[in-house]
């Protein structure tokens, strides 16, 4: 028989559950522009400066190059401080900042320099989350050497792929801007206009068989495990795609000379170092309890490196 009992209207209904709100993506932890680092900029300045007059010597040829360069290392601190941590920052100025030929080629190659500073600098204004900055700097490196279009192009890409704000708009001014660049450029009979040399050019592969370099590649070994997390791996993949760009033009393509076209490559190389000796050195120092202890053991460490990096140069 059916069931004719009453319904009781008073009773409570269990409402309907409710789906539990999506976990958010934890964010990496963004460091904080602090004392130690301005301190640690002003040092890496002096350092650059110093070894700079010692080793080239200032001379109206190679001042603005000197000069271009030591901007170059801080932007490389500000980068790898900003991808990861302060040691990162420390370990890729302080490899510039000791390196003969770097500092060298950066006297010889003032334009070249200048385009190596826009081109880190906007990897830095990038990786802080200023796509529209870091456009405006490829910008600036593309009316400097044609070859800084492929830097704002893969700046763009990046900024669409990651969804970030404003970043069509960014891309599009970009875009808007180059031919206004260039024309420019052919209108005041820019140098970097000259027809470019194809042909397979070894001189980026003999920079990385050098023995110092050789030293540095040992350190990006623990970058494997670095770009194992997707936070990290995020943040390293403009430099690290920006590095391939770089050594593939660098192979089949020279706007200027060959030993100038290796400077950017050099530049993201000791970034890519400096993150990996960053890496590493948690694990070598992990075990001890005290602070201080493992800070000095760490100082020692890259203190080592740059020693070994400036005698093997």
């Amino acid at each position: 028989m059916p069931d004719t009992r009453p319904i009781d209207i008073d009773t409570d209904r269990p409402l309907p559950r409710r789906q539990a709100p999506q976990p958010r993506l934890p964010r990496a932890n963004r460091p904080k522009f602090g004392l130690f680092d301005a301190l640690w900029i002003v040092l890496l300045t002096v350092l650059t400066l110093s070894v700079a007059s010692r080793a080239v010597g200032f001379s109206p040829n190679t001042t603005g190059g000197l000069i271009s360069a030591a901007g170059t290392v801080v932007a490389l601190y500000l980068l790898g401080w900003k991808i990861r941590d302060r040691a990162a920052g420390l370990g890729a100025g302080l490899l510039a900042a000791t390196s003969l030929p770097f500092l060298h080629l950066c006297a010889i190659a003032p334009q070249s320099a200048l385009f190596m500073l826009l081109t880190i600098t906007a990897l830095f204004a990038f990786v802080a989350g200023s796509s529209l900055a870091a456009l405006a700097l490829a910008a600036g490196a593309a009316f400097v050497r044609p070859d800084g279009l492929l830097l704002g192009l893969l700046l763009a890409g990046l900024s669409v792929v990651q969804h970030r704000k404003r970043s069509i708009y960014g891309a599009a001014i970009y875009l808007a801007a180059v031919p206004a660049i260039w024309a420019a450029q052919i209108a005041l009979g820019h140098k970097s206009l000259v027809l470019p040399r194809f042909g397979f050019h070894w001189e980026a592969i003999h920079f990385l068989a050098a023995p110092a370099s050789l030293l540095i590649l040992w350190f990006l070994l623990p970058l494997f495990a670095e770009i194992s997390e997707p936070m990290r791996r995020a943040r390293w993949a403009p430099v690290m795609l920006w590095g391939l760009l770089t050594l593939g033009v660098d192979m089949v393509y020279a706007p200027v000379s060959p030993a100038a076209m290796m400077l950017p490559l050099i530049a993201v190389v000791y970034v890519l170092g400096g993150g990996g000796l960053s890496r590493l050195l948690p694990t070598l120092t992990g075990e001890i309890p005290r602070p201080f202890l493992r800070y000095a053991l760490a100082a020692l460490a890259v203190l080592t490196l740059v020693g070994l990096h400036w005698r093997l140069e």
